[in-house]
């Protein structure tokens, strides 16, 4: 069995290939070690990789986007994953003997878990993790996409209000709700230029900043465009998947489809009991 270990990094993955686990570890390790290779995530790199051959990949779910190019390769290429948990890894570091934490020793130890008598659970089974496929992923997908979103929204928000301390200051901190028919904000359609908001309109021809002739700049009302696209996608997105986990569950709800997508979209683990409601009713329908 050719098993390889895989240590994620940002954009690479070192990559340590055992057939067996040794008589001496520390010292098998220094023998192998200028075999261990680096893989970048380019056609040369997957390249690389294949040409070892693997029966299988041992891998620490090292970030939902750096491991994820390596977990599609190995599924498209039908080899089989293997995830080892942060804590047991170490653990095995430690059982292993080696002191530092290093990418090749990561690696090393990653494959020897495979072949290790050892590394099981109370009932015999290798103690490596089981990750859902099909809704499940999608959910998880989703909680990370919107994580960075909502990091995205958070920046282009503040850097608006910022500027809007000199180009409205009498909105730069007024707090403003998401509006799920036009799946925006309407302040920040007011100021994109995109959307009529009488009470901000109102308030915006007696600006102080328009007395004395500034007004809302082309860098802001990109900025706010980009606040309102941003905004729109999550509501539609959170429509798609609430749907695509189960359609029927929704009529069970006294929300409308776009005030549940609202709710995920603010509160991102409102999500999960969303999708858990539609898992119930699912159960139901088809018991």
């Amino acid at each position: 069995m050719n098993i390889i270990g895989l240590d994620v990094g940002r954009n690479n993955v070192t990559a340590c290939l055992l057939t067996g686990y040794p008589d001496q570890p520390l010292k098998h390790f220094q023998n192998i070690k200028k075999d261990i290779i680096k893989c970048q995530a380019d056609s040369i790199g997957v390249q690389r990789l294949l040409d070892l051959k693997p029966d299988g990949v041992v891998m620490e779910p090292t970030g939902i986007w750096y491991s994820n190019f390596w977990k599609h390769l190995a599924e498209f290429h039908k080899i089989p994953i293997y995830w080892i948990g942060h804590g047991d890894l170490a653990n095995q570091r430690g059982a292993y003997g080696f002191k530092n934490k290093t990418d090749p020793e990561d690696a090393y130890c990653l494959a020897l878990t495979y072949f290790d008598d050892r590394f099981v659970d109370v009932h015999g089974k290798k103690r490596y993790l089981e990750f859902e496929t099909g809704k499940v992923a999608l959910v998880r997908d989703w909680f990370f996409e919107c994580e960075q979103l909502d990091k995205l929204l958070n920046s282009l928000i503040n850097q608006c209000r910022q500027r809007l301390t000199m180009e409205f200051p009498e909105i730069a901190q007024r707090q403003s709700k998401l509006n799920p028919k036009l799946g925006y904000e309407p302040i920040w359609g007011y100021v994109a230029g995109i959307r009529e908001y009488s009470v901000i309109k109102k308030l915006h021809e007696k600006s102080a900043a328009r007395a004395i002739g500034i007004e809302i700049s082309e860098y802001t009302k990109e900025h706010a465009k980009k606040i309102c696209e941003l905004q729109n996608n999550s509501i539609k997105k959170s429509v798609t998947l609430l749907y695509s986990c189960n359609p029927m569950s929704l009529h069970h709800t006294s929300k409308s489809l776009k005030s549940l997508a609202l709710d995920c979209v603010t509160k991102p683990c409102y999500f999960v009991s969303a999708t858990r409601l539609s898992a119930s009713y699912s159960t139901v329908s088809h018991g």
